[in-house]
């Protein structure tokens, strides 16, 4: 199964990582081979994260199979939208 993330640079990343709306927060993944970060497509429809969905509306897409560990967080089936900030 093909999962379609979005990539980021260690920049962007630290632009985006934290709190976004209470009990949510972007938490970008570290690539296999640690020169990038990602975050699932999903992300962008979430209304909870949409303070910057013009930074990562712009970000490249590539097509991740398997998806990296963690990024099931981040999905509906899994319980949640995004990732949970711990407050």
């Amino acid at each position: 199964m093909s999962n379609a993330v979005l990539l980021l640079t260690q920049e962007q990343a630290d632009l985006v990582r934290g709190p976004t709306a209470p009990g949510a927060a972007l938490e970008p993944l570290a690539t296999m081979d640690r020169t990038g970060f990602v975050l699932p497509m999903a992300v962008l429809e979430d209304p909870d994260h949409a303070r910057h969905r013009a930074i990562l509306a712009l970000l490249p897409v590539r097509a991740q199979d398997p998806a990296p560990e963690g990024l099931n967080k981040y999905r509906a089936s899994a319980g949640n939208s995004c990732a949970r900030c711990g407050t």
